[in-house]
């Protein structure tokens, strides 16, 4: 049986945006839409065993033993880049994407980005998701087996902890499978 699982990842290629403290009415003000993300699209950085994103750390989560018939653990996955020129199915926009990415053992992990905004402002991040579970081939094959829980979530930490299972605020929870789908979280 073929697994691959997908879930809680933090940021793909997002935008953030900080608007007006939460203590003031909202029409009191528009929002100041401002992109407080370096390197936003993950278009900067190189890859090896780690992830080098230029601006943004990896995370993931290792627990049990490898070969456990239920699949209660998880590995490190690998992370590496997607090239709009040699992959366009994979990238959503300008030349890159980031690609975290596991085979055939389950894995919780993502990447993230610490960003300073005033006490009592509303944070908005945005990013787009996109999963493939089954075998790539060299025609690039495209159809993703949707049967496979391929669970994707935004996750927001209010008090800036590095911990993804600690504090952090998660959205809903999509399985985009081949297709890119936009996240949002407030």
């Amino acid at each position: 049986m073929r697994l691959v699982k997908l879930l809680y990842l933090g940021v793909i290629a997002a935008l953030a945006v900080a608007s007006v403290p939460a203590s003031r009415p909202a029409a009191a003000a528009p929002l100041a839409q401002t992109n407080l993300l370096v390197n936003p699209g993950c278009e900067d950085g190189t890859y090896g065993d780690v992830a080098a994103i230029k601006n943004w750390d990896p995370w993931w989560e290792t627990s049990g033993a490898k070969g456990d018939p239920n699949l209660n653990y998880t590995l490190k996955p690998h992370y590496a880049y997607e090239y709009s020129l040699s992959a366009p199915q994979w990238v959503r926009s300008g030349s890159l994407a980031c690609h975290v990415y596991n085979s055939w053992d389950p894995w919780h992990a993502g990447i993230r980005q610490t960003v300073a905004v005033p006490p009592g402002s509303r944070v908005r991040a945005t990013a787009w998701g996109l999963a493939f579970v089954g075998p790539i081939d060299s025609n690039s094959q495209t159809v993703s087996e949707s049967g496979v829980n391929a669970n994707m979530q935004l996750g927001i930490d209010p008090n800036g902890n590095i911990d993804p299972f600690s504090g952090v605020q998660w959205g809903g929870t999509q399985s985009p499978h081949a297709a890119y789908q936009l996240f949002t979280l407030e």
